[in-house]
């Protein structure tokens, strides 16, 4: 391996641990800031502003529920079979030490 992808390795390993290390400080502040944060209120920062936007979140019967406990009976029955076709993919991984 050169070192020019050598060092994308390291650089991408570095991006991937700020990444969430700011993850944990934005999950930290979020909740002090939505109690403090009014339902009207526009609260500019440095490039862009802070507002409150209600998020429907639904709920549905017994029925709904047991329909799609049922259809992932289905599926995984499907998938054991042969029936359900899939694809694959690459996807880069990186798995932390820590």
């Amino acid at each position: 391996m050169n070192k020019t992808i050598k060092s994308n390795f390291l650089r991408y390993e570095e991006i991937k641990n700020t990444i969430k290390e700011l993850e944990y400080e934005l999950d930290t502040i979020k909740p002090i800031i939505l109690d403090v944060i009014k339902d009207d209120d526009k609260i500019e920062g440095k490039n862009g502003a802070f507002t409150i936007q209600l998020k429907k979140k639904w709920k549905y019967s017994d029925s709904v529920s047991t329909l799609e406990a049922d259809l992932k009976d289905i599926k995984k029955g499907e998938e054991a079979d042969g029936t359900a076709q899939f694809e694959e993919s690459r996807v880069l991984m990186y798995i932390n030490k820590k």
